[in-house]
């Protein structure tokens, strides 16, 4: 049951966090870059969807960081009560989904529940980076493109040498 808890509970807290993000980056389109109202919708949908997406992935490593914590504790105080060491094997099998981060040779070469448990943790740390550093990048690239979007001062027509450097209708410059 604890499972489908953070499992629903990474989803909405995840898309709450994206549906945050895109309304503070509408905030900084409409004010900063001073967008339309459709250049600012898509720029939002997109980091609704991608950032949702990044989002969602992070604060589920987090909630499973969580567990591995807990895990690797009751595997610990099992262990102080039958032996110094666990079989890598069996404590592959009591934590679910620590295969994906640690193969049996991996955690047999590390040793004891302590030291699998902190690499399993370091691992859910560089994922939990990787899914940092891809919604900065997605926070750029919005950025970018509403700079790229920003609509330009337009050059006024009542003056037809506005454009020279001169200013006037006489540029002789060879």
């Amino acid at each position: 049951m604890d499972f489908i808890f953070n499992f629903l509970s990474s989803i909405f807290l995840g898309l709450g966090a994206a549906i945050l993000l895109a309304a503070a980056g509408a905030v900084l389109f409409v004010k900063a870059f001073r967008l339309d109202y459709l250049r600012t919708a898509l720029l939002s949908l997109f980091l609704l969807v991608f950032g949702g997406y990044q989002t969602v992935l992070l604060v589920g490593a987090s909630s499973v960081r969580g567990l591995v914590d807990q895990a690797a504790t009751a595997a610990e105080i099992t262990t102080e009560t039958i032996s110094e060491n666990v079989a890598a094997a069996e404590l592959l099998d009591g934590i679910p989904g620590a295969s994906a981060f640690l193969s049996e040779e991996t955690a047999a070469s590390v040793g004891t529940v302590a030291a699998i448990a902190r690499r399993i943790d370091q691992s859910i740390a560089d994922y939990m980076l990787r899914r940092a550093l891809w919604l900065a990048a997605f926070c750029a690239a919005a950025a970018g493109l509403a700079a790229l979007m920003r609509p330009r001062r337009p050059v006024p027509l009542s003056d037809p040498y506005a454009g020279s450097p001169s200013g006037g209708p006489c540029d002789l410059n060879f």
